[in-house]
């Protein structure tokens, strides 16, 4: 989930932020349906999903940054 918002938030800039955010919506809401069992286990997830969506941030964001320091 963390690689979905980031990789969403990360386009907004280039992109409609309607059409990304409708689909990061709809695949988040079928990995959740499909991996969460119980409400502890998605009291964990929602305690989880910050850091690892600033995790999965860096992890979208890291080959855009590495092209510009090739390009400079």
């Amino acid at each position: 989930m963390g690689l979905l918002v980031a990789d969403l938030v990360r386009r907004s800039d280039r992109f409609g932020v309607e059409t990304l955010l409708v689909a990061t919506l709809i695949a988040i809401v079928f990995v959740a349906w499909r991996g969460i069992r119980s409400p502890r286990q998605a009291g964990q997830v929602a305690l989880a999903a910050v850091p690892m969506g600033l995790l999965g941030f860096v992890i979208v964001s890291a080959p855009d940054f590495f092209e510009g320091l090739l390009l400079v």
